[in-house]
């Protein structure tokens, strides 16, 4: 005697209740996992930041190398002035004496190589593909400067750092823009002076 089995699948109605409920969950997750990326990007970015200012400073410290803040234009208030600019696929540096110590740390490779060197506006030493950093963090912050300037009175290095976000750039249209706000949060979460002007050597 044969027995007949009926399968019994799930109904339309069922299917768009599951869909429903699992869209409802990705809408409460999405927004949690990406703002747990963006702090980890965060850190991973003033992590960096650190590790430049110590690296720059203890060089100087032990070499007083005039050669970090001897930049491309050596006049008027840019005299004495050194930088670091970072965004989502490369580096731009002041000058060649900063490029061979991030290559020391490891942050660039084939130093004195850039991938051009900028004129203008701002010259300076440009590493794109020759850069292993970048700026990781896309909401609070999309790029970043460090800079840094001989303090005579204390015979060290001055740091300062100005950010821009997306929306800087997009208001302003421009994407060295400064932001107020975030340039006064990550200055105060490195320890340094936030520097309220437009990214870039010459601003």
């Amino acid at each position: 005697m044969n027995t007949i089995r009926t399968v019994k699948g799930f109904t339309l109605v069922e299917m768009i209740v599951v869909i429903a409920i699992i869209g409802v969950l990705a809408a409460i997750m999405v927004p949690t996992f990406s703002g747990f990326i963006e702090r980890a990007n965060n850190a991973t970015d003033l992590h960096n930041i650190h590790g430049m200012i110590n690296s720059i400073n203890d060089a100087y410290a032990f070499d007083e190398d005039s050669g970090f803040y001897d930049n491309c234009w050596g006049t008027g208030e840019n005299t004495n002035l050194g930088y670091i600019y970072v965004d989502n696929d490369e580096i731009r540096v002041s000058n060649l004496a900063i490029a061979k110590r991030l290559q020391q740390m490891g942050y660039i490779r084939d130093a004195e190589h850039p991938d051009r060197l900028r004129s203008g506006k701002e010259p300076c030493y440009n590493f794109k593909s020759k850069s292993k950093i970048k700026c990781y963090s896309s909401v609070k912050w999309c790029r970043f400067q460090v800079e840094f300037r001989y303090d005579p009175d204390n015979d060290a290095l001055k740091w300062g750092i100005t950010c821009a976000t997306k929306d800087s750039s997009t208001y302003t249209s421009s994407e060295d823009a400064c932001d107020r706000k975030a340039t006064k949060e990550m200055a105060e979460r490195v320890g340094v002076e936030p520097y309220y002007k437009d990214l870039g050597g010459l601003n």
